[in-house]
């Protein structure tokens, strides 16, 4: 099966070459027009995840082996670290004593995520 498989696709390149050697013959007789250019091999693309990307991006992005927000989407948890941030600044800029803020504070932090599971579900996307 493979070998049927690898004698079709040689066929195919050699007609793709003779098919690309004809176009090149027929576009250099032309007068007055600019030389072909040499195509280069594009190279095989990388995989998008390999690329490295900004800090902002890596934010929201569960690393290898981290099980947090692993099920939410990107959105999901940009809605999620906004809302929290929102949550502790308001705690810190309409309390007055430090011990309050501290309290809130962790009390935000440890319900978040009882609070995403109930308010976003379990499911997987």
């Amino acid at each position: 099966m493979s070998k049927e498989r690898a004698k079709r696709r040689a066929e195919r390149e050699a007609a793709d070459e003779s098919g690309r050697e004809r176009a090149e013959a027929v576009l250099a007789a032309r007068p007055g027009a600019p030389a072909p250019r040499a195509q280069k091999a594009s190279p095989a693309r990388a995989h998008p995840k390999s690329a490295p990307q900004p800090w902002w991006r890596r934010l929201f992005q569960p690393r290898h082996g981290r099980r947090r927000f692993s099920r939410r989407t990107r959105s999901q948890r940009a809605m999620v670290v906004f809302t929290v941030l929102a949550v502790l600044a308001l705690i810190w800029l309409l309390t007055d004593d430090l011990s309050v803020r501290i309290g809130l504070s962790l009390v935000a932090i440890v319900a978040t995520p009882a609070l995403v599971t109930m308010a976003l579900g379990r499911s997987h996307r």
